[in-house]
């Protein structure tokens, strides 16, 4: 990415020590967005989720001669795992305009002008698709001038923790771990489905995104296995209200035929959702995704996001390979692909 002069304005991409100006104007603009429950970043997070994502970083910053930084278009670079090899999935994150420096919908204003200077090549950047969930005038400007496009409304799945829980195969082992072993890259592997479109869920993925995090004691993480052989994981957050009072899966890997460990991983999910005293088990999965129809075979429903707060998955293609019918059909993701946990 280039710089580019914008009145007073310096449009550049990030640069080390930018943190502080990031997250002084983070934290003025979302905690006016959040309410008085929002807690300030702080820079040890801000430094994981970004400079020590193995996939790399990508920021875009409008800085004024003072250090202000007046808006930011970021993201979370993820590998993904797709028909066509590996590509480059980004989520975008935290795009910001500081309130002094707002200008509605016009098309000169900064969100514009930072959202197309960060996908104007795709040659630079390498991206092959950029997606979240933006606030309502984020996703109105991106439509009308940076071909935002709607994948689908985002329905939760939800079972009641007063429903029993589910029975525990025999044969395979759960059990706690504080990092995931090495043999988990074979695990993904092995569970790729024949169309694959999902971040890839390797050793050096689940270590940066569930233990190296500094909010690590915040998950539970969860190996299953046949005769010592991992065959799924499992990442819970007991603590997570996008549903008030509910426990919610955020990473899970099982292959789409065994039965046996996805019944294992939800069983424990549902233990621990109990454990932790919460009233409810909440995850995300696409529709077509197997790990959906196994949580409604055992008693999860589906209830619409608008139920709470409205989580409407919208993607830009920026590369010469995916389709919206490909993503429609295919895309797989979790709560943790997103920076909703």
């Amino acid at each position: 990415m280039t710089t580019i002069q914008h009145g007073s304005l310096l449009l550049r991409p990030y640069e080390p020590g930018d943190e502080a100006a990031i997250l002084a104007t983070f934290n003025l603009v979302f905690r006016h967005e959040c309410g008085p429950g929002f807690v300030d970043r702080d820079v040890a997070t801000w430094r994981w989720q970004y400079l020590a994502n193995p996939a790399g970083t990508q920021i875009l910053l409008a800085v004024d001669v003072d250090g202000t930084v007046a808006s930011q278009y970021a993201a979370i670079p993820q590998t993904a795992d797709t028909p066509f090899g590996p590509l480059r999935f980004v989520h975008v994150v935290d795009s910001m305009t500081h309130p002094n420096y707002r200008r509605g919908l016009q098309r000169e204003g900064l969100f514009a002008q930072l959202g197309t200077a960060f996908t104007a090549d795709h040659s630079q950047h390498g991206n092959e698709l950029g997606y979240g969930f933006p606030v309502r005038i984020a996703e109105r400007i991106g439509a009308r001038l940076l071909d935002y496009k709607l994948l689908r409304s985002i329905d939760y799945l939800v079972r009641d923790a007063a429903l029993p829980d589910p029975p525990a195969p025999a044969g395979v082992a759960v059990r706690r771990v504080g990092a995931f072993p090495a043999s988990v890259d074979a695990l993904w592997r092995r569970c790729l489905p024949a169309v694959p479109c999902a971040v890839r869920r390797d050793h050096r993925y689940l270590d940066w995104r569930w233990v190296q995090n500094p909010a690590h004691a915040d998950y539970v993480r969860v190996v299953a296995s046949v005769a010592g052989e991992p065959t799924g994981l499992l990442v819970l957050r007991p603590q997570n209200e996008l549903i008030p009072g509910a426990a919610a899966i955020v990473d899970w890997v099982c292959h789409d035929d065994d039965a046996a460990t996805a019944q294992a991983l939800l069983a424990e999910a549902c233990r621990l959702t109990h454990e932790h005293g919460r009233r409810g088990l909440l995850a995300l999965f696409a529709p077509h995704d197997p790990a959906t129809r196994h949580l409604l075979a055992n008693g999860a429903r589906l209830l619409p996001s608008a139920d709470w707060l409205e989580r409407r998955l919208t993607i830009r293609i920026t590369g010469p390979h995916t389709t919206p019918e490909l993503l429609a059909e295919h895309w797989r993701y979790t709560l943790g692909d997103t920076d909703l946990c």
